[in-house]
């Protein structure tokens, strides 16, 4: 499913609306197309479609699916280390120093009280 995609977040919803999950782990991302390109070169139309894939979307998603989950189970947001604030000095993929900041705002979504409980953000280095 493209996670970008409303239509298809609410068709998943409607598939799976009689089901319970243990887990909901979302791990949905992009990146830019050159990762040369600094915050600066990179285009207004690739920076929203990473924010919208990399931040917006995965917790739509969540919000959707997640009352489908009991309290005593578990709901996950996976980001990548591309977006970290401690490791960013590769020289590369320079959109993601100015996308850290949707690390920040994906963390402060993920403490949203409208859910039911907290999530678990996990991050890994690729």
């Amino acid at each position: 499913m493209d996670i970008t995609r409303p239509d298809e977040i609410r068709a998943l919803r409607e598939r799976v609306s009689n089901r319970t999950f243990d887990i909901l782990f979302v791990n949905a991302g992009t990146t830019n197309p050159d990762p040369t390109q600094t915050i600066g070169e990179v285009s207004t139309a690739d920076y929203v479609k990473l924010m919208l894939a990399n931040a917006l979307s995965p917790m739509r998603l969540v919000e959707c699916l997640s009352d489908l989950v009991p309290p005593t189970g578990l709901i996950g947001v996976m980001s990548s280390g591309q977006g970290s604030i401690a490791d960013n000095e590769s020289g590369q993929r320079g959109v993601f120093h100015g996308f850290t900041f949707t690390g920040c705002m994906s963390g402060f979504f993920q403490k949203d009280t409208s859910l039911s409980r907290p999530l678990k953000s996990i991050c890994t280095h690729i």
